[in-house]
């Protein structure tokens, strides 16, 4: 199973590998932006996934019933 913010950074991934096929400007500077973007939104969605499962975790305050 691959996780949302693994997907997108292969998308990032993928915008650099492309960005580095080409000898255009423009089109290089678009794919490296696209490239930050979806790295930022991997960023975000591991954030979001991190702090999620920080509320699901048990609470242990170290005292014993």
């Amino acid at each position: 199973m691959t996780l949302r913010f693994e997907y997108y950074r292969q998308n990032a991934r993928d915008c650099l590998m492309l960005a580095n096929t080409t000898s255009d400007p423009r089109s290089k500077a678009m794919l490296i932006d696209m490239a930050l973007a979806w790295k930022r939104l991997a960023d975000q969605a591991e954030s979001f996934r991190s702090r999620s499962r920080a509320h699901l975790a048990p609470v242990f305050d170290g005292k014993t019933a």
